[in-house]
Parts: C-alpha cells; sequence; structure tokens
C-alpha cells in the first residue's frame, strides 16, 4: 500500500516538475505494481498516462494524469477499508 502512494506522488511530483520521461517511467512501475495487486482500473489508468507521454496531447495527459491521482487515492481507501477489522 505504502509503495502505490509513494509512486502517486512520485508521478504527481514528476508531472508539477514537467518531467514525462520520470512520468513515465513511474507510471509503468505503478501499472505493474497495480496489476499484481488486482488494482484492474488503476493499472489501467496508469497505462492510459504512458500511451499519452509520446502522444504530445498535453490537455488529455492533464486530465489523466488528474484521473491516475484520483483513481489510485480511491484505490488506497478501498484496501484500507479491507484491511480494516469488521469492515
Amino acid at each position: 500500500m505504502e509503495e502505490v502512494a509513494l509512486m502517486l506522488r512520485e508521478i504527481a511530483a514528476a508531472w508539477d516538475g514537467s518531467d514525462l520521461a520520470l512520468v513515465r517511467m513511474r507510471a509503468l512501475g505503478l501499472q505493474g505494481m497495480a496489476d499484481r495487486l488486482g488494482l484492474t482500473l488503476l493499472a489501467q489508468v496508469a497505462g492510459d498516462v504512458i500511451a499519452l507521454c509520446g502522444a504530445r496531447d498535453d490537455a488529455a495527459l492533464a486530465a489523466t494524469v488528474a484521473r491516475l491521482d484520483r483513481v489510485g487515492e480511491r484505490s488506497l481507501c478501498a484496501i484500507w477499508d479491507a484491511q480494516m477489522p469488521g469492515a
């Protein structure tokens, strides 16, 4: 769970720094991690970010990076809730 949160923060920082190569690299790592954890929507959105890093469509990439952050936060909340006793 901590690794997913770290990857999301690293992607956000790379995006804020306009480092698309790092955004892509971190999104690749997140996609693999999400696949292993069974977080299919998160893996799909990470894949969308990866694809858009080379598409030169800044508006679409910005929207998808924002979506990745939202989906990532929801995924973390779902994992957290599932781990809580009595949940």
